[in-house]
């Protein structure tokens, strides 16, 4: 179990760090205003891993697009929403070959008037074995709530898979 937790902690940072280093290759970051206060940022870099799903320990190679679109109201509230959308290749160590999709949806609100914070994220990764090769699953559901000094008022995990990334 701790080994499961310290992966999924891995795939959150792995992926956040995505989100805070972009590679030359996000060269092509589009940024744009639309008047009403929100703001999109939308980058796409080089995406490496490795899963351990059971005997199978499968290297990803591929790409994630994050996008983020942020905005603010008159009366202080602010809304953060992230997606990431991945795809790549894996191989293991026996030479099957998968297909590695991950999607995972981000959504901070913050409320001015009381500084009430309230995050939301679900995420889901999936490999999808070629010929032969099994399929192997992740998915974690999370909401967290916080007051105005940052203690956590409410707090909601679900994951579970086949598969640690």
């Amino acid at each position: 179990m701790l080994m499961r937790k310290a992966s999924v902690f891995l795939l959150i940072a792995v992926v956040g760090l995505a989100l805070v280093i972009p590679t030359q290759e996000a060269a092509a970051q589009q940024t744009r205003g639309n008047g009403d206060g929100a703001v999109t940022y939308q980058v796409r870099n080089p995406y490496h891993a490795v899963a351990n799903c059971g005997a199978h320990r499968i290297t990803i190679d591929g790409w994630v697009e994050i996008k983020r679109v942020e905005s603010r109201s008159a009366s202080g509230n602010s809304n953060y929403a992230w997606h990431v959308n991945g795809k790549g290749i894996g191989v293991d160590q026996f030479g099957a070959t998968y297909r590695w999709l991950v999607n995972r949806l981000v959504d901070t609100h913050t409320s001015g008037a009381s500084y009430q914070r309230v995050e939301v994220t679900n995420s889901r990764a999936r490999l999808i074995g070629q010929g032969d090769a099994p399929n192997y699953d992740w998915t974690i559901q999370t909401h967290l709530t916080a007051n105005a000094n940052g203690e956590v008022s409410a707090r909601f995990v679900n994951n579970g898979g086949t598969c640690v990334f």
